[in-house]
Parts: structure tokens; C-alpha cells; sequence
């Protein structure tokens, strides 16, 4: 099994244990309310962690092999250290903010921001073990690292809110379990890291990293500015009808973004050593071979999965599901690995800053006339629309032709055949 196989392995585990869970609350009776809430305790946590999170360890896969040799005994620690530090940070400014203003929130969920913060800053920097493993090509481990930890995910958000209805316990054994995580990675630092401070690590990884990590808050925020419109308008039991089929085909954000993260240094070294991109084309060639069709099966089965993986009432949730389905059509297409391995991170920046415009002007305009579809709808057009200006910027900067790392004709092919799919649903089977 290769490093990018492993890879995708641990993202489909861990997509596996967020499934496994909502439909374990579905089936077990906890109510649509508690749901809710839970899914926005855990809505909050990404949404101030995402961008820094990931664009600290995206830029970390593009420089650790460039990095010096001196350098590289300690490289893990002080990567390590800077989450932690920026984790504890964000962690502050929570603390400062949801003691000094009022939200319309829930007793239940303002009883739960603390546990939240402590599991928010705990968890950011385990986020660091599998990358460490993927570097090393240590695969075995990773993906026994992930199903160890999808199997205690599940249990620990599970069993108290089925047996009690409990969040702060389910948030508790959250927070157990990032300690055990930490404790893991302390043990791979020990095995693969000095423990000395290198305040140049820190400095040469913030500055690739900073505008990656603004870039991704801004392009990386759309499902967050999707919840944060629905949540507007809508009550807590429509934002979980709405999360539950806001979850695109998770599959294929999953092994894209493994994909994605796992090809970073290898395209840098092609660069390097001007070589072609063949093994990018190949391998989303590959993916889409995979994921086209079962996106396509999904389609004509999603209307009578929902209701028997979930519940009746999450049979509204098909519409959304559907449209995120669409997803697959610009997931699929990766210049932004290029532009990554370039370590031009401010290119992603900029074309961030269309895209987001892009994203909530279409999101609430198109809510306004077909309701939380429109927001699904307004998501599709923002994605496509940043793989679009990559695409073009490495065309006209970089002489890169979209055909060199993109399998043209049979992404064409298959788009087709997918959005012909999607009408005949919306037309034939949901009416």
C-alpha cells in the first residue's frame, strides 16, 4: 500500500466514524434539537481551527524535505509547538468572547463552550500524527491510528447521548481522547523529533503558511458560511435537516483532499526536477474512474437511502445531498496541489477572495428564491469557480496546461453524464 492509498484509507476511516455516528443518534432516538446542538458544538470547533490547522500542515508537506538537515531533527517538535501555540491563542480569544458578549444560543450550549475550547486545543495539535506518519510513509501505522481512533470516536459521542442524553459527557470523552492523541504524539516526536526550540522553523514555516491559512479561511469557509446562513434563518431542527445533507458525497472530499495532500511533495519534487505531472493525472484518473459512478448510483438512490440510514424526517435533508453530489465535478480537478508545491501560497490567497464573493453573494441570493437549496446551489458555483482560476493562473504564469494534470476528455465524459443524472431525479424521482 502506498503513502497516498494510506492516506485515503485514514480519511474514509474517519469519514466512516462521523457517518457511523449521526446515524447511530438517528436510530438511537436522540431528538432533532440535540442533534442540533451537538453538530453545532462540533460546527463551532472547525470553524475557528480549519484554516490554521490546515494550512500549517499543508505547508509543512511542501517544505519538510526542502528543509536543512539540521533542521530537520527538530522540525517535527517545533510544528508541534506552533500549533499548540496558535491553538491556545484562538482558545483565549474563545474565552474572551463568549464571556464578554450575549449569543442567542441554548443554555445547553453555552454550558458546553468550555468543554469545547478544551477540546478544540487538545485536538488541533494531535491533527499533526498522521501527517508525521504520511512523511515517514509509515502506512501500516496510519491506518492503524485510524481505526483505533474512529472506533473510540464514535463511542465516546455515542453512548452518553443515547444512554442520557448527556453532551458535556460525550464532549468529556472528546477531550480524553485528544489527551491519549497528544500522548501519541509525543511518542512519535521522541522517535522522530529532537525537543529543542528553532525559532527559524517557526518563522520559515509562517511565512508559507500565513497565506495559505488565509487563503483556506477564506475559500475553506463555505460550508461554514452555509450553516452560519441557515442558522439565520432557520431553527436548530432545520440546521440539522440541512447538516445532514450538506455533507456533499463525503467519500469524494475525503480521498480528494488525501489525494491532494499526499501528492504536495511529490509535485514538489517534480518541480524540482522538471518532471511531468503524469503521476497526478494518473491517480485522479484513477479517482474518478472510482467515485464518478457511485456519485451517479447515489443519485437514483439517495430518496430511499435517506430515510432507511436516518430516520423519515432527514428525507428532506435528499435535495441538498443531492446538489453537494454535484461537488464531484471540481474536487476532482487539482491545480491547487501545484500551486501549493510551488509554495506560491499567495496566489491561493487571492483567488480565495473571488471565490468567497463569489460563494456569499450566489449562497444568500439563491437562498432567497429556492430556500436551503439555493445555499447548496451557491456553494457548487464557488468551488468550481476557484479550481477554474487556478487552472487558468498555472495556464498563464507557469505554462501548465489544465491537460498535463487533468484527464480532460473523461472529466468532460462523466460531468455529463452525472448533471444528466441529477435532472432526471430532480424532474422523475423526487416529484
Amino acid at each position: 500500500m502506498t503513502s497516498t492509498q494510506g492516506l485515503q484509507l485514514f480519511q474514509i476511516l474517519r469519514f466512516i466514524g462521523i457517518l457511523f455516528t449521526g446515524i447511530v443518534l438517528a436510530k438511537g432516538g436522540v431528538s432533532s434539537d440535540l442533534i442540533g446542538t451537538y453538530e453545532k458544538i462540533i460546527f463551532i470547533s472547525g470553524l475557528v481551527s480549519f484554516f490554521w490547522v490546515s494550512g500549517i500542515l499543508n505547508s509543512t508537506l511542501s517544505s519538510y524535505h526542502q528543509v536543512e538537515e539540521n533542521q530537520q531533527k527538530n522540525y517535527f517538535f517545533n510544528i508541534a509547538c506552533l500549533l499548540f501555540s496558535i491553538g491556545a491563542i484562538v482558545a483565549l480569544c474563545m474565552l474572551f468572547v463568549f464571556s464578554n458578549i450575549t449569543f442567542n444560543f441554548s443554555a445547553l450550549l453555552m454550558e458546553s463552550i468550555p468543554y469545547l475550547i478544551a477540546y478544540m486545543l487538545l485536538n488541533n495539535t494531535a491533527y499533526l500524527n498522521e501527517h508525521i506518519l504520511l512523511l515517514k510513509e509509515k502506512v501500516t501505522s496510519l491506518v492503524v491510528y485510524g481505526i483505533t481512533v474512529t472506533i473510540a470516536s464514535v463511542l465516546v459521542v455515542a453512548i452518553p447521548l443515547i444512554s442520557s442524553s448527556d453532551i458535556v459527557t460525550s464532549l468529556k470523552g472528546l477531550i480524553i481522547l485528544a489527551i491519549l492523541k497528544n500522548l501519541y504524539l509525543f511518542f512519535l516526536l521522541g522517535k522522530y523529533s529532537s525537543f529543542e526550540i528553532d525559532t527559524k522553523i517557526w518563522k520559515s514555516q509562517l511565512t508559507i503558511a500565513l497565506p495559505l491559512v488565509f487563503g483556506l479561511l477564506i475559500s475553506g469557509s463555505a460550508d461554514y458560511i452555509d450553516g452560519f446562513l441557515i442558522s439565520m434563518k432557520y431553527n436548530s431542527g432545520d440546521f440539522a435537516i440541512f447538516r445532514y445533507g450538506a455533507k456533499e458525497f463525503p467519500l469524494v472530499l475525503l480521498l480528494a483532499n488525501a489525494l491532494s495532500t499526499s501528492m504536495i511533495p511529490k509535485v514538489s519534487q517534480a518541480i524540482r526536477g522538471n518532471s511531468s505531472f503524469d503521476m497526478l493525472k494518473t491517480e485522479s484518473s484513477k479517482l474518478m474512474n472510482l467515485l464518478f459512478p457511485i456519485s451517479i448510483a447515489l443519485l437514483l438512490t439517495s430518496s430511499w437511502i435517506y430515510p432507511i440510514v436516518f430516520r423519515s424526517e432527514f428525507a428532506a435533508s435528499v435535495p441538498i445531498f443531492n446538489i453537494y453530489i454535484l461537488l464531484i465535478v471540481s474536487r476532482l480537478i487539482f491545480p491547487q496541489t501545484i500551486v501549493i508545491a510551488f509554495q506560491e501560497t499567495g496566489v491561493i490567497f487571492r483567488i480565495a477572495l473571488i471565490e468567497i464573493s463569489i460563494n456569499i453573494i450566489c449562497s444568500y441570493f439563491l437562498m432567497q428564491q429556492f430556500g436551503m437549496e439555493g445555499v447548496a446551489w451557491g456553494t457548487v458555483i464557488a468551488f468550481m469557480s476557484e479550481k477554474l482560476l487556478l487552472s487558468f493562473y498555472l495556464f498563464r504564469y507557469k505554462g501548465i496546461s489544465p491537460n498535463a494534470y487533468i484527464p480532460i476528455k473523461k472529466l468532460v465524459t462523466l460531468s455529463l453524464i452525472l448533471i444528466f443524472t441529477y435532472i432526471f431525479v430532480e424532474n422523475f424521482v423526487l416529484t
